[in-house]
């Protein structure tokens, strides 16, 4: 059983952890400028290739609604992303669930806390990804190691 772990939008990642470790890949996108989006055939060929079709294996994303007002723009790529998120997921049959991002990052005492800090619990739990999780700007694949490690503890009782 290995669990997936993502963190959506244009920048996100997607992270499998399970009994062998953790690999985080950043979310395969298509197009340029405003026609910049998900690429939903490239990542249900990603998840096929971290989760073989007869793998268990089950997926956690952060919970992000629409809304209106200042950043809508961003929340409708957010909730774009989220679609084409779940549609990939059911494709390969695998379940998912939404969590709120206060549930995950107050498991991890990362409420308030900056993006940085993201990364140096990722790589406290994780030290093989030291490679992948070096940059700052990498904190969209250490928080979706760190949703992959929720799910795989609080809701699969993995570890």
């Amino acid at each position: 059983m290995v669990v997936i772990g993502i963190d959506l939008g244009l920048s996100g990642a997607l992270a499998v952890v399970g009994p062998n470790g953790a690999k985080v890949h950043d979310l395969p996108v298509t197009g340029e400028g405003k026609d910049r989006r998900l690429d939903g055939r490239a990542l249900i060929l990603l998840i096929r290739e971290l989760v073989p079709a007869d793998g268990r294996a089950s997926a956690v994303f952060e919970h992000v609604h629409a809304g209106m007002g200042p950043g809508s723009v961003a929340r409708a790529s957010l909730m774009r992303s989220r679609g084409v998120v779940e549609a990939a997921l059911d494709i390969a049959r695998i379940p998912w669930r939404a969590v709120q991002p206060a549930t995950w990052k107050r498991h991890y005492a990362l409420l308030k806390e900056p993006k940085q800090r993201s990364l140096e619990v990722a790589l406290r739990l994780y030290p093989d990804l030291g490679q992948q999780l070096k940059r700052a700007k990498d904190h969209n694949r250490g928080e979706a190691v760190l949703m992959a490690h929720y799910g795989a503890r609080e809701l699969e009782g993995l570890f």
